[in-house]
């Protein structure tokens, strides 16, 4: 009679946390929260400046979207126009780097809507006559995004890159970080209801 008592207690244990669990309130990526929700990527190219020269950087990135508003993934930069910095002599000088993509963009629904989106991750800094150097980047920016299609997209977006660990001769961190604005063209998919 014990045993089939404390079998009863445990059945019914079990079957009141199932139903506790049930009942639990929202989570980030439970039932109600930020669901897996779309697949995008496209290319970016951005404009900034050293000293005096403008520079181009041109890149691509994709990743997955989470409750039609979160996107997770992976991009990677390249400068695409020779630069000369006042520090450097007149060495010319390359940069490439790629990391881990986070952004937000808020009332996506909406055709035209605010995004934040932050970039960190390795580089290399490539210097005539000085060598090779591994930088870390981090790279946040604010913007806007025009719905031009369900499965495209078209962002501006403006920020700063903060270049970080450089210890090549005559080149400071402050040398190789500078204000962007940038355009991204976007591409991809994306299912599942909005959350307002």
């Amino acid at each position: 009679m014990k045993r089939l008592t404390m079998f009863i207690c445990a059945i019914l244990l079990c079957s009141l946390t199932s139903q506790a669990q049930n009942r639990s309130s929202e989570t980030l990526f439970g039932n109600r929260g930020l669901q897996f929700s779309g697949i995008w990527g496209g290319t970016a190219t951005s404009i900034t400046k050293f000293d005096q020269d403008y520079a181009v950087y041109s890149g691509g990135y994709g990743g997955l979207e989470f409750g039609r508003s979160l996107f997770v993934g992976w991009g990677g930069f390249r400068l695409v126009s020779d630069v000369d910095l006042s520090s450097l002599a007149n060495n010319r000088f390359d940069m490439r780097y790629n990391g881990l993509m986070l952004g937000y963009a808020f009332r996506s629904y909406k055709v035209i809507h605010p995004t934040f989106m932050v970039l960190a991750g390795k580089g290399k800094v490539n210097v005539n006559n000085e060598g090779e150097d591994k930088v870390f980047v981090i790279q946040p920016a604010l913007g806007v995004e025009l719905n031009v299609l369900k499965w495209f997209r078209i962002g501006l977006e403006g920020g700063y890159r903060i270049v970080t660990d450089t210890d090549l001769k005559g080149i400071s961190d402050e040398d190789l970080s500078a204000p962007f604005g940038e355009v991204k063209f976007k591409f991809g998919i994306s299912w599942g209801r909005y959350r307002h």
